[in-house]
């Protein structure tokens, strides 16, 4: 993000929906995605209605200078923890703003809920990813897990979110 943009949050919305189908179905996110099909606009739109039903579920559109969408940061939450997840338009890649909508979602997300940390799974070769979250904070954590896919682990705690 270049010193003259700004990112803004909103709330994801119901009229958000097609927006994210867009976002989720681009093939550089299918790509990086543990589940690369596209997916249906009916899948989408079930997904869709359940999540916004969800109280566990926390998501945010960033809005740059132009008030523009940018891409979506979403949560869901498990009891103390939320697993994160992030696109960015393509339109707006390479111009930090996965590292604003990490950091900056992160920081709503903690003073909405009483949570102790944030997860990340990211793909081992989603190098934007990765310098990314690592950049918002989160650090890597070796663990064992049932996950069948290849995975990095990154975790983001409620005080090193403070310290940053």
């Amino acid at each position: 993000m270049t010193n003259s943009e700004i990112l803004h949050l909103r709330p994801v919305e119901d009229t958000d929906r097609e927006q994210l189908w867009i976002w989720s179905n681009d093939p550089e996110v299918r790509a990086r995605s543990f589940n690369s099909r596209p997916i249906p606009w009916e899948a989408h739109c079930h997904w869709f209605s359940t999540r916004l039903a969800d109280h566990f579920w926390k998501a945010w559109i960033g809005i740059d200078s132009s008030y523009s969408p940018v891409g979506v940061v979403r949560f869901q939450v498990r009891e103390t923890r939320a697993e994160i997840g992030v696109s960015v338009a393509i339109e707006a890649r390479g111009r930090g703003f996965g590292r604003a909508l990490i950091t900056q979602g992160c920081t709503a997300l903690f003073q909405t809920l009483p949570i102790v940390a944030v997860d990340a799974l990211i793909k081992p070769d989603n190098i934007p990813s990765l310098v990314a979250f690592r950049a918002s904070g989160f650090r890597e954590v070796d663990i064992s897990s049932p996950i069948l896919h290849p995975h990095r682990y990154l975790v983001l705690e409620r005080l090193q979110q403070l310290l940053n």
